[in-house]
């Protein structure tokens, strides 16, 4: 915890130092954000963190790149759930994410459940590292909300698509696309993980981020019972 808080004072040194205005009075804002959001939820807050320290746990996921930048790196637990959010710039795009651990003790497939308005060059640059991930032929066993086929695309890899449509069901994909947008999903290696790409960062949004997560959560480790 030691080394953990040093690192985190040299950089907000640096940071502090070689930074806008404009940029220090945002960087502020959230931070007042997140530790308001942190304090109500009863999670601790611990600002920037490197991702090469091995003093804290990682959040993974399609994000995590060799050369993301991340920040307001909070962790606890809520409702059984051990849980983490951490806001990731990767070059000029901003992610803020969500990392809950599942209880179920199904070996889930890869899942990603992105908003249908990014484009295919979007997609093939998330999708670098991942080259297995494809676009999911919905309907194999029922028809989805005109809703979420609006706006959603899954992705999963060939070998997965049935698995993937058994674990999202019309079910839940019909309150994905009413309650969710423009949240995107992913599910992988036992986590899930709820993003916000590009969002103004608000409690708003957090809270979002937190109720609907853990409700989908709930609704996966139910359906692996």
């Amino acid at each position: 915890m030691k080394r953990l808080t040093h690192r985190l004072v040299h950089h907000v040194t640096r940071f502090a130092h070689n930074a806008k205005p404009s940029t220090l009075r945002e960087g502020r804002r959230k931070r007042s954000i997140y530790q308001q959001f942190t304090e109500q939820n009863g999670l601790v807050y611990f600002g920037y963190v490197d991702h090469t320290d091995d003093d804290h746990s990682v959040v993974r996921g399609l994000t995590a790149t060799s050369t993301r930048t991340d920040a307001h790196y909070s962790v606890g637990s809520q409702n059984g759930y051990d849980l983490a959010f951490v806001e990731r710039k990767i070059t000029s795009h901003t992610w803020t994410v969500l990392d809950i651990s599942l209880k179920g003790a199904a070996d889930y497939p890869h899942i990603f459940i992105g908003t249908g308005h990014h484009s295919e060059r979007f997609y093939a640059h998330l999708f670098f590292k991942f080259r297995h991930l494809r676009q999911v032929p919905l309907g194999a066993f029922e028809a989805h909300d005109p809703q979420f086929v609006a706006s959603y695309r899954m992705f999963s890899a060939p070998s997965s698509f049935l698995d993937a449509e058994r674990l999202f069901t019309a079910r839940l994909t019909r309150v994905i696309g009413s309650h969710f947008r423009p949240l995107a999903i992913e599910i992988a290696h036992g986590h899930l993980y709820i993003y916000a790409d590009n969002q103004k960062v608000t409690q708003g949004l957090l809270q979002t981020m937190l109720q609907n997560g853990l409700w989908l959560a709930e609704e996966l480790d139910k359906s692996t019972d």
